[in-house]
């Protein structure tokens, strides 16, 4: 395409023109005459014009378009094209320009370079840098790159123009990259000197990079040359790189300290194809290792922890979970993830709960606190849980890390040691109280006794007697509950058939259960024996009975059963009260409504009761537990509201079954003696009472307010005293310190101790030695009587077999 401008209106170039010859200045003359952006190049008789690049040509499109120069030139240096790149390049007119000679363009030291290079054009492609002059008179270092061409005839030169100041810009920058790279980096020769290195590798290597330049690579850095050859050997007679190969080595300056690098290799080749040297790339991965084996080390440590481990993003939704999570929740990490905490609620929080926990987390703080949660079997489980949230670095919260231990065992125990020491205390109280009580209705008792046997049978007065001995006995009764729930009754312990107490109380307990509720006995036809007291196993079955008829007032089922069983240390790893042995198990189930947790876990507590009030003491329970564990034995409940109650008793079981046993026999009436007897009690009435009592039934008396009392008498009548009958607990002295000094005095004396209360199974056994009999506070005159009766009765057996 053409483009014609009036002469008149062309700019002049402002830079001076070069001197041209004479066949030059006319083809200049003649592209500037014709004002064409096609090529006008000299002819065979006259110039002619050759439109090479037409305006709408692709050639054309590319030549505007590119980043370098381009221009097209007769062979004499014409300009008679240039691009836009060009132009900016020098600040010139696109229609100025042509026909000006290129040399205008350069720098004058530079022109005889730019004319040797039109010449030799001739004869194949040239280049060369060229300090190129702009209008404005600036210079620019360029390369030109020239090559000849021909065309319909006609011949010319293509110029392309590359500004070499970026080029030397960005090759300053590399070179400044290369320099201070945090790499090593190192040119070698085919001897393995460095050639050249950087400033990294010199720092390392512990010299100045001038005087490494030139040392051979194994005297440089012997530790880690002694490594590479191989690979050395490998780019230089193969020509293949080689990348990331791991090595391990200790530097001349720090011995002690192994390091560790990738290696990367590459053969550096000439335009010819030789291989004179190589160049080494060192990158120390020495931190980034060790920071991968941390990682490692923290990852396996989540993963093998016993806590649980959840992570969750910003918006709660679950990303991670370790193995522990999955265990103790019940959940696989494929059915936790994606999901949200809600997926463990258990409804044993309020809503406002979640509300403050979310609030302070969401607010950047650390969580932390208890909570009870849901497992996939739908069983509760309890954790100590601590929410910490994660910021990236504009402070923004990313996600959630949830370090979760299941407390539910230690709760558990926690528990089991609250109650276990608000029983001792109320049992200590229990015990105390009983201790006093006792002597009080033991006078009672004995006053009421000795005024029944003193009056007609059928009087009024004597029915006074009668009500207020069964009062008495009443809260006899509710003292004796107190001292088995707190372990402090004489045990009278015997062989017995569980199964044949058990069907015998239940058989006799059907008016009491009522007809509405339906009864079942499941008795183990192999089942142990168990050593205990038959009074005080008959009472645990009662207790329990009861308790399942009150839980039933519409009706339902009450099952009793017996079996063996076994209870090994795992078991006992979880229930922490059981010991492991072999036990007798007796089970009482029940239909009815079921107890609250908040409920079981006062169950055992004295004076606690559900019941209205005046429908019951709140001991039943309590004595069962007492005496199961006087017994040695245990006891578990499990309930659910509105699903019934079944209660588990663990008696330790004997070797093997043993016999049926019926319960003692009712004593009717006291009989009595002429021997001497020395009595010691430090409470008035009851000591009044008794020596009352004993002087009815024809005994002779010593009596004294305390055990060093009784010492005393016995002393004056050693050998006349028959039988010593001793309160335990007396001020000054008690009764087993006092009997053990007058055996000192005379060794073999009968003792006979009374007790309201004792300090365990321990001290019973103390006192139940060889010829010491115990009896139980309070007690009537008829059973006093019996006990001394027998104790002198079995010596005389003793003595007939002897003799």
């Amino acid at each position: 395409m053409k483009s014609r401008m009036p002469r008149s209106s062309r700019r002049p170039l402002s830079a001076p023109p070069a001197p041209l010859d004479e066949k030059v200045e006319k083809t200049r003359t003649a592209i500037q005459e014709r004002g064409t952006d096609a090529a006008v190049l000299p002819g065979p008789e006259e110039p002619r014009e050759l439109a090479f690049v037409k305006a709408d040509s692709p050639c054309r499109a590319l030549l505007e378009t590119m980043n370098e120069g381009a221009l097209s030139l007769t062979a004499e240096g014409i300009i008679v094209y240039a691009n836009p790149r060009f132009l900016q390049m020098t600040g010139a007119d696109a229609q100025c320009i042509l026909g000006e000679s290129i040399l205008r363009f350069a720098a004058e030291s530079e022109r005889d370079k730019v004319r040797t290079l039109l010449a030799a054009s001739q004869n194949g492609p040239q280049q060369a840098e060229i300090l190129l002059r702009t209008l404005g008179d600036e210079q620019i270092h360029t390369l030109f790159s020239m090559r000849a061409f021909s065309a319909d005839g006609v011949s010319g030169v293509s110029l392309v123009v590359t500004d070499l100041t970026s080029v030397q810009r960005q090759f300053a920058e590399l070179e400044a990259v290369y320099r201070t790279a945090p790499v090593c980096l190192a040119v070698l020769d085919r001897s393995l000197r460095i050639l050249r290195l950087n400033q990294g590798t010199a720092e390392i290597l512990g010299d100045a990079p001038a005087r490494l330049t030139g040392r051979p690579i194994r005297e440089a850095a012997p530790a880690v040359a002694k490594l590479l050859p191989p690979v050395f050997e490998r780019v230089f007679e193969g020509g293949e790189p080689v990348f990331n190969l791991e090595i391990t080595a200790a530097l001349d300056g720090e011995p002690h300290v192994e390091r560790t690098w990738i290696v990367n290799c590459r053969p550096v080749m000439t335009e010819n194809q030789e291989l004179p040297a190589i160049s080494l790339v060192m990158t120390d991965v020495t931190e980034r290792k060790r920071a991968e084996m941390e990682r490692v080390i923290l990852s396996r440590a989540i993963e093998q922890a016993a806590e649980s481990i959840l992570i969750t993003k910003s918006d709660g939704t679950i990303v991670y979970a370790n193995p522990a999570c999955e265990r103790i929740s019940g959940y696989s990490r494929a059915e936790m993830l994606g999901q949200t905490p809600r997926l463990f609620k258990s409804g044993k929080h309020p809503d406002a709960f979640y509300e403050q926990l979310w609030k302070t987390v969401g607010s950047g703080n650390v969580w932390h606190g208890s909570t009870i949660n849901r497992r996939k079997n739908g069983t509760f489980y309890e954790e100590a849980t601590t929410i910490t949230p994660v910021r990236d670095a504009q402070g923004r919260i990313l996600n959630y890390i949830a370090s979760k231990r299941d407390v539910t065992h230690e709760r558990q125990l926690e528990r089991q040691l609250r109650l276990a020491q608000k029983f001792e205390a109320l049992g200590r109280l229990s015990g105390g109280i009983a201790h006093d009580f006792n002597n009080v209705l033991g006078a009672i008792l004995g006053w009421a006794e000795l005024g029944e046997e003193q009056t007609e049978p059928g009087s009024k007065l004597r029915s006074y007697f009668e009500k207020t001995q069964a009062q008495a006995e009443r809260a006899a009764g509710l003292v004796r509950q107190l001292l088995a729930y707190c372990r402090r009754q004489i045990l009278e312990r015997t062989d017995l058939d569980l199964n044949y107490l058990a069907s015998e109380t239940v058989a006799m307990m059907g008016n009491l259960i009522g007809k509405q509720i339906e009864v079942k006995t499941v008795l183990a036809s192999d089942l142990l024996g168990i050593r205990a007291d038959a009074g005080q196993v008959e009472q645990v079955i009662v207790n329990l009975c009861l308790n399942a008829r009150d839980a039933m007032a519409e009706g339902g089922r009450l099952v009793v059963e017996t079996r063996n069983v076994t209870i090994d240390e795992i078991y006992c790893e979880s229930h922490t009260y059981f010991r492991p042995g072999q036990y007798v198990q007796l089970s009482v189930s029940d239909t009815g409504s079921g107890m609250s947790h908040e409920t079981l876990d006062r169950i055992f507590e004295p004076f606690f009761t559900t019941k209205d009030i005046g429908e019951g003491t709140g001991l039943g329970l309590a004595t069962v537990y007492g005496i199961v564990k006087q017994h040695e034995g245990f006891i578990h409940v499990y309930s659910e509201l509105g699903h019934g109650t079944v209660f588990h008793v663990y008696f330790p079981a004997l070797a093997e079954p043993a016999k049926a046993v019926p319960n003692g026999q009712k004593i009717e009436r006291a009989a009595g003696g002429r021997e001497l007897l020395l009595f010691a009690e430090d409470h008035d009435g009851l000591r009044e009472t008794i020596c009352d009592s004993l002087s009815e039934l024809g005994y002779r008396l010593l009596v004294a307010r305390d055990g060093a009392e009784a010492v005393e008498l016995f002393s004056a009548n050693r050998d006349a005293v028959d039988l010593a009958i001793l309160d335990v607990v007396m001020p000054r002295m008690g009764g087993p310190e006092a009997l053990a000094r007058m055996r000192k005095i005379r060794p073999g004396l009968l003792g006979l101790f009374m007790t309201g209360y004792t300090s365990g199974t321990e001290m019973i056994s103390q006192l139940e030695s060889e010829n010491t009999s115990l009896l139980q506070k309070p007690f009537s005159t008829k059973q006093l009587g019996a006990k001394i009766r027998e104790i002198f009765d079995l010596i005389a057996r003793a003595n007939i077999t002897s003799s």
